[in-house]
């Protein structure tokens, strides 16, 4: 019998798992390469994306790559082009940006404009084979729409609603409020181009809900490369942060979180905070007198530090499933948490005991007041956790859930 033939898009890739967004691709990956003949199609732009695609290659050997190398063939191109992007974007930003509004340059309104040689390079892909599925993957990939042939099923795995995520970003005003609205409507009326478009979570569909397109829910789960911690800890000794600058949301949680709750009641705390992921040297520097604050980068393998540690997530934009909950759920880690960061974990449930939230530092300060006078509420809470991850993100599940959009018409 022959296998359906799927192309997946994507310009994060699945390898390392070091991100969300890797671990949500991956977490299908394995199974969908035994299931259907599968071809992951990227770009390489500099020699660190070629070692993973190598690494990728070697994790999942069944998986048929296609790879658009761009990287520049020495330093001085490099340097190059960079002074060249560096350029085009002072230009556009003075076009489209008034000289008295100040956004953060992390934020995007725009939709990907994808460049000329990978618009050509997938064409080709199109030209040599017949995909009976074409799946895209992350909000950049959504311009792509237009080029898909008619006679392929379309499915985009909307991993961040972009307008939904800029829609609760600070600080909002009447020109970020214009430009979300023209962001969300070029969004949707791409959206309308798909046949199913997959979201994460409830609040995800229904945000979606004037989309004349499909919207159904396919969250994803951990990896079993990922489970670390088979028990919960009985005694805790640090706050636990995990995420990367180069994600708005968590730079702009974290920011909130260490400004306006931590540092101001460090004394009262106690604890250290731990941050892994990529931070800038400027983000970093602004932090570098508080010795209770240490950046980890990333790390080999957080088992160490997921020992005797409460993860935090205080995050206050975005859209999805925090990936950084899910790895605590399934590790025993208990997670303190604003409810915005918990969309799509706590909605099958009455009573919330596998959570502890918080949305200001009155809150944040009760909870750790009584964590650090009885770590058993920690503990059951860790546990209480698992039992949540184990009912409601069982592997075989979400593989027949995210299966059977394939197969359906």
């Amino acid at each position: 019998m022959t296998k359906t033939n799927i192309l997946i898009i994507s310009f994060q890739l699945p390898f390392p798992l070091r991100s969300g967004g890797s671990i949500a691709q991956y977490f299908f990956l394995k199974e969908m390469t035994e299931k259907y003949d599968v071809t992951f199609c990227t770009l390489a732009q500099n020699r660190f994306q070629k070692k993973n695609i190598d690494g990728l290659s070697l994790a999942l050997p069944k998986l048929n790559l296609k790879v658009l190398d761009l990287t520049p063939t020495s330093e001085k191109k490099q340097n190059y082009f960079k002074k060249l992007l560096l350029r085009v974007n002072t230009k556009i930003s003075h076009i489209l940006k008034p000289e008295n509004n100040v956004l953060d340059p992390y934020v995007d309104f725009n939709l990907n404009k994808i460049n000329e040689p990978f618009i050509l390079f997938v064409k080709k892909l199109f030209e040599s084979a017949t995909y009976d599925i074409i799946q895209l993957e992350f909000f950049e990939t959504l311009t792509l729409l237009p080029l898909l042939p008619h006679h392929s099923k379309k499915i985009v795995v909307h991993h961040e609603i972009r307008a939904k995520r800029n829609a609760f970003l600070n600080p909002v005003n009447s020109y970020s409020n214009y430009l979300n609205k023209v962001l969300k409507l070029n969004e949707n009326s791409l959206l309308h181009l798909a046949d199913t478009v997959v979201v994460f979570n409830t609040k995800d569909k229904e945000f979606l809900k004037s989309v004349d397109t499909l919207v159904t829910i396919s969250p994803f789960g951990i990896p079993d490369e990922l489970i670390l911690k088979q028990k919960a800890s009985i005694t805790f000794n640090k706050l636990l942060f995990i995420g990367s600058e180069n994600h708005l949301p968590n730079k702009e949680g974290l920011s909130w979180f260490l400004d306006t709750i931590y540092i101001p009641n460090i004394s009262s705390i106690e604890l250290p905070i731990i941050i892994t992921g990529s931070w800038s040297p400027q983000f970093v520097s602004k932090y570098r007198h508080e010795k209770k604050i240490q950046f980890a980068c990333f790390v080999e393998s957080l088992a160490v530090l997921y020992n005797k540690a409460i993860m935090i997530t205080p995050i206050l934009s975005g859209s999805g499933i925090r990936t950084k909950i899910l790895e605590a759920f399934s590790n025993f880690i208990p997670v303190i948490s604003t409810r915005f960061a918990s969309e799509g974990l706590c909605d099958k449930k009455i009573t919330i005991d596998h959570i502890l939230h918080f949305e200001n530092e009155t809150e944040f300060l009760e909870i750790i007041k009584t964590a650090l006078n009885n770590s058993k509420l920690l503990s059951d809470t860790a546990n209480k956790g698992n039992d949540y991850f184990n009912e409601h993100f069982e592997q075989k599940d979400l593989l027949h859930k995210r299966f059977s959009i394939y197969s359906s018409d």
